[in-house]
């Protein structure tokens, strides 16, 4: 007997390799790595890419936890049921 999740994912058609976004991701860290062996002179002056890039998702990363959270709480509906989840939540340890 499989679950209800099971079958449905036995009944939705797989999805192609190429329509996935790690499989992408892998493409580009190999292509970075091809890049800068294949030509080290070219790859450092692209370095400002790489600096561009991580500055977005630092930029990006902090507005969508935010969101996150605020959906999440707002989703709960009354802060009653927000107290009782907050006091089932296990205890932190602190470092």
């Amino acid at each position: 007997m499989t679950s209800p999740a099971a079958a449905a994912a036995e009944d939705r058609p797989r999805r192609k390799l190429y329509t996935q976004l790690w499989f992408w991701v892998l493409i580009a860290i190999a292509a970075g790595i091809a890049f800068g062996l294949a030509v080290p002179e070219t790859a450092e002056k692209a370095k400002w890419l790489a600096d561009a890039f991580i500055q977005i998702i630092q930029a990006i990363t902090g507005p969508v936890i935010f969101v996150t959270v605020v959906i999440g709480i707002a989703s709960i509906g009354n802060l009653a049921r927000a107290g009782g989840l907050a006091a089932r939540a296990p205890p932190t340890s602190s470092p």
